[in-house]
């Protein structure tokens, strides 16, 4: 039975959402969503980022812990009245609710700070993902010949 916690993003957590980072773009041929993170200055300059905008009130992330260890991280960055929004999960994880659960805590902490409508990006093919966010009430809005963007009222 999986225990989990889901939690704000703090300062001490540099090392664990590192290790959740690499596990994703390790095992995930979709995981673009920190593909431009090739170093660990890199990544350091992206958590303090993260931090940073935490602290002004215009990022909502959620991790979801299991023995304290990060097994996934939901980001909703706030511009005006919607948010973009980024979810990573371990692999060994999915199809368990956890994605699912990290999705709704951070939408109802997104809420609470004024956001109205959220927006998630994905690849076309990625139609694993495209599932997770209709099961969770998206429907698609847009797309390209590459992508795929979907929404929500929230």
């Amino acid at each position: 039975m999986v225990i989990l916690e889901y939690r704000n993003l703090g300062n001490g957590d540099f090392e664990k959402l590192s290790d959740l980072l690499k596990t994703v773009m390790k095992n995930d041929s979709y995981a673009f969503r920190y593909d431009v993170v090739s170093s660990s200055s890199e990544f350091a300059n992206l958590f303090q980022h993260k931090l940073d905008g935490i602290n002004s009130g215009n990022v909502i992330d959620i991790v979801a812990c299991e023995n304290k260890e990060i097994i996934g991280e939901c980001e909703i960055v706030k511009d005006g009245y919607s948010g973009k929004l980024g979810i990573l999960l371990n692999n060994d994880y999915k199809h368990m609710g956890i994605g699912s659960g990290i999705l709704q805590f951070a939408i109802s902490k997104a809420k609470e700070i004024g956001i109205k409508y959220v927006l998630a990006e994905t690849v076309r093919e990625n139609k694993i993902a495209i599932s997770f966010f209709k099961k969770n009430n998206f429907s698609v809005k847009a797309g390209s010949k590459t992508t795929t963007v979907l929404g929500a009222i929230i």
